[in-house]
C-alpha cells in the first residue's frame, strides 16, 4: 500500500520547500505523508493549508493528536475518502435536485419528477425532494401522490412549516376542516405572522360556528395587515354571533370610517 500511495503522491515531495498557494498539492503531499508515516513533515504542510480547510481540520482531530500515529493513519486516509465521496454524494443531490426545479419552473413535470426521485435515491432524507414531488403531483391536480410525499416530508421533518400548510390546504378543498384546522394551527406556531395562514384560519372558524375563535383570529389578520374594512365588517359580524353588540358596534364602525378614507382619497 505504501508503494501505490508513493507512486500517486511521491512526485508531491519535490515541492515540500517551496511556498505552495494550491491547497489540492498540499492535501496530497500530507496525504503521501501521512501513508508513509513521517508526522513531522506533516506538520510543515498543514501549517501552509488555510485554517478553515476541512481537511487541516479532519488531520487536527483525527491525526495530530494522536499518540498512536503509525497505526491509525491508513484508517485516516480511508476516511477522509470516504468523507469526499459523500461530500460528491451531497453536491449531486443538490445539482440532480436543481434540475428537477429547472423542469419545474418549465411546466416539464414527468422531468422534474424523475429529477427528484434521482436526488431522493442519493439521500433518502433528503425532505426538500419529497416536498417539491408533493409540489410536483399537486400541480398535476394528483391529491393522492401530492398527499405521500408531503407526508414524508413530515415523516422526516414534523413540524415543517410549507408541508404542513400544503396538507392544510389539501384537507380544507375536501372540507375536512377538523385536519386543515390541525395543520394550520401546528403552522400557526411555527410562524404567526401569515396573512393567508391567518384568514384559513379565521374561515375555518366560522365554518364550524365558533365565532369567538374566528373573531380572535380576524383580530390577528388585522394587527397583521393593517387597516382592512372587509376584515372589521366580519369580525362585527362575529361579534353580532356573539350577541357581543358593543364590541360589534365598533367594528362595523370602524369598517365605514375604512371605507369612507378609501372613498376621500379619490
Amino acid at each position: 500500500m505504501r508503494k501505490n500511495y508513493f507512486n500517486i503522491y511521491g512526485n508531491y515531495v519535490n515541492y515540500l520547500d517551496k511556498k505552495i498557494d494550491d491547497e489540492n498539492i498540499l492535501i496530497n503531499t500530507a496525504i503521501y505523508q501521512i501513508s508513509i508515516g513521517d508526522i513531522k513533515r506533516l506538520y510543515h504542510i498543514i501549517s501552509n493549508i488555510s485554517s478553515d480547510n476541512y481537511f487541516k481540520n479532519y488531520l487536527s482531530l483525527n491525526v495530530l493528536g494522536e499518540t498512536n500515529f503509525m497505526t491509525t493513519r491508513y484508517k485516516t486516509i480511508k476516511n477522509y475518502y470516504k468523507y469526499l465521496a459523500a461530500e460528491n454524494d451531497i453536491n449531486k443531490k443538490q445539482e440532480i435536485f436543481n434540475m428537477g426545479n429547472y423542469y419545474y419552473k418549465k411546466m416539464d413535470y414527468e422531468n422534474a419528477v424523475k429529477y427528484y426521485l434521482k436526488s431522493i435515491k442519493l439521500d433518502p432524507l433528503f425532505y426538500q425532494s419529497y416536498f417539491n414531488l408533493g409540489m410536483t403531483y399537486l400541480a398535476q391536480n394528483n391529491e393522492i401522490k401530492a398527499y405521500y410525499y408531503l407526508k414524508k416530508v413530515l415523516e422526516i421533518k414534523p413540524v415543517q412549516y410549507d408541508a404542513l400548510y400544503s396538507l392544510g390546504l389539501m384537507k380544507l378543498r375536501l372540507e375536512n376542516y377538523d385536519e386543515a384546522l390541525e395543520h394550520f394551527l401546528t403552522c400557526y406556531f411555527l410562524k404567526s405572522d401569515s396573512y393567508d395562514l391567518l384568514m384559513n384560519i379565521a374561515n375555518i372558524y366560522y365554518v364550524k360556528s365558533n365565532y369567538l375563535k374566528q373573531a380572535e383570529f380576524l383580530g390577528k389578520t388585522i394587527t397583521q395587515s393593517g387597516d382592512n374594512y372587509q376584515l372589521y365588517y366580519m369580525k362585527a359580524l362575529a361579534h353580532e354571533k356573539l350577541k357581543d353588540n358593543k364590541s360589534a358596534l365598533s367594528n362595523y364602525i370602524r369598517s365605514i370610517e375604512l371605507i369612507q378614507s378609501h372613498t376621500n382619497d379619490y
